[in-house]
């Protein structure tokens, strides 16, 4: 696929290892380095405060983008309590930097699964913004103090967003996952909406591990670096896969959306937007998909409010201290 004006072909790019302000821009055949140290240390939860310090730079990215301020810990994962608007003004910034950045839509799901994985933890925290997509996340950043996020920043709908928000101002996109046809489906589905769209490249990897080595070899098969890349994996291997990415700056900002493919593609059903906006929209997915989605929807639920209603009151009893 020849690439057009304002994106760049991988094929033109020389072998050798390049930079962007200290962050690696992908080039075939570079040899892998890591771009950032060690994560940024969340506190251990219930131990001084759960905001973040105003004006704090992300982690060392090359990315001089300071991060929200204040912001707060779910399950020792740093969440902006971001509304749609505000997470779209923060994409906007992220695209006028010359580095690549990540940003994840996280649910209960993963914030538990961190909880009890340091590494995936702290690929988390590496993120340059990490955006409530449940009402249960929503529901913890609040009995934080966040009383002002009213609403959670849902990834099938955000997607969509940026793509509005994109059409005019030609912004190009990239797509990595989907399972089977589902990619395919996807960027008709998409183009069909909006037709002035870029499209730079697509791929569906297969299903394996992630590691350094697997996503390099997804990234030679993209066609054209982009503003954007999307990528649907399911979690927790898609935000994995968006932290080793982002060491070869495949786009300017690197977007971990979850089961948005299959919505948005219609392979699957999405529920209306009257259960959303009550909350109950894990009941419908568990209604549609019971045998996969039924120990996250029972056990899953009840450790989130266990570990976060646990944190509250460490965090209170140490405070009176």
């Amino acid at each position: 696929m020849p690439a057009s004006a304002g994106v760049v072909d991988f094929s033109a790019r020389t072998h050798e290892h390049m930079r962007i302000r200290d962050h690696a821009v992908w080039a075939p055949g570079a040899r892998i380095v890591l771009p950032y140290p060690s994560a940024l240390e969340a506190p251990v939860p219930g131990q001084g405060e759960m905001k973040g310090q105003d004006g704090e730079a992300g982690p060392a990215t090359g990315c001089s983008c300071p991060r929200i301020s204040p912001f707060a810990w779910v399950n020792g994962v740093r969440i902006d309590p971001l509304s749609p608007a505000g997470a779209l003004e923060r994409l906007a910034t992220f695209l006028s930097c010359p580095a690549s950045h990540v940003v994840n839509h996280l649910p209960a799901h993963p914030t538990v699964l961190a909880r009890r994985d340091p590494a995936y933890r702290e690929a988390l925290n590496r993120a340059d913004m990490n955006v409530a997509d449940g009402i249960g996340v929503v529901w913890a950043c609040r009995r934080q103090g966040f009383s002002g996020m009213k609403e959670r920043v849902y990834g099938p709908d955000f997607m969509l967003d940026v793509m509005a928000w994109g059409e005019g101002r030609g912004l190009t996109h990239s797509f990595v996952g989907g399972a089977g046809e589902t990619l395919g489906i996807l960027i008709r589905e998409i183009r069909s909406r909006y037709p002035g769209l870029r499209v730079a490249s697509a791929y569906a990897p297969p299903f394996r591990e992630i590691s350094r080595d697997s996503v390099q070899d997804d990234l030679s098969k993209l066609d054209a670096m982009a503003d954007v890349l999307w990528v649907g994996l399911g979690t927790p291997k898609q935000q994995t896969w968006a932290d080793f990415a982002r060491m070869y700056a495949p786009a300017k900002v690197i977007l971990t959306v979850g089961a948005a493919y299959d919505f948005i593609a219609g392979v699957k059903p999405q529920a209306p937007k009257w259960i959303q906006r009550k909350g109950l929209e894990w009941a419908f997915r568990l209604a549609t998909e019971p045998r996969r989605l039924w120990r996250r929807a029972f056990i899953g639920t009840a450790q989130f409010a266990w570990y976060v209603g646990t944190d509250e009151v460490r965090s209170r009893l140490h405070q009176r201290r």
